[in-house]
């Protein structure tokens, strides 16, 4: 299971919003016209990154998704089980302010997975805790330039998870 963001225009967000463009039409769009520069892919590592900003897995969230997730469902979003979900830019911006106060090596230093144990946290059970937490919090800083480069955009993000 991987989350998938894709950085898109303000025009061309506004028209999936207002149902002009229909999702099937938009990701066969995305697969043809977008630049590698517009997506972002997170593997095994996206909840473990939930799991350090919201102390809980995303599958505990209930219908409540954090806003680094998509926390607004698109209304074509029926296509599949968690749906299509987009991040505004304002919300964007408000990501990148939740993440200001974050320090990386207090967090690897204090970082313990004993945590998760009773958890519902989706991770790669395949790599060792130190290989796991980096692999984490390199995820979580693409996620931030990415998030950085769409403010800079003016653009919103489309989430998918699959």
């Amino acid at each position: 299971m991987h989350f998938k963001y894709c950085k898109i225009s303000k025009p061309v967000f506004d028209s999936l919003i207002n149902n002009e463009i229909e999702i099937n039409d938009f990701l066969n769009y995305i697969e043809n016209k977008l630049l590698k520069n517009d997506y972002l892919f997170l593997n095994e590592t996206w909840d473990l990154i939930n799991f350090i900003l919201n102390g809980k897995s995303l599958f505990e969230a209930n219908e409540e998704m954090p806003l680094i997730f998509g926390s607004n469902k698109m209304e074509q979003s029926d296509l599949k089980e968690y749906g299509y979900r987009y991040i505004t830019n304002d919300q964007i911006k408000q990501c990148l302010q939740d993440f200001e106060g974050l320090d990386f090596t207090i967090i690897k230093q204090n970082f313990d997975f004993s945590d998760i144990e009773n958890t519902k946290v989706y991770f790669d059970k395949t790599l060792s805790q130190k290989e796991l937490l980096e692999k984490t919090l390199n995820d979580f800083e693409a996620l931030k330039s990415f998030l950085i480069s769409a403010s800079k955009d003016d653009s919103a993000i489309i989430v998918f998870f699959e």
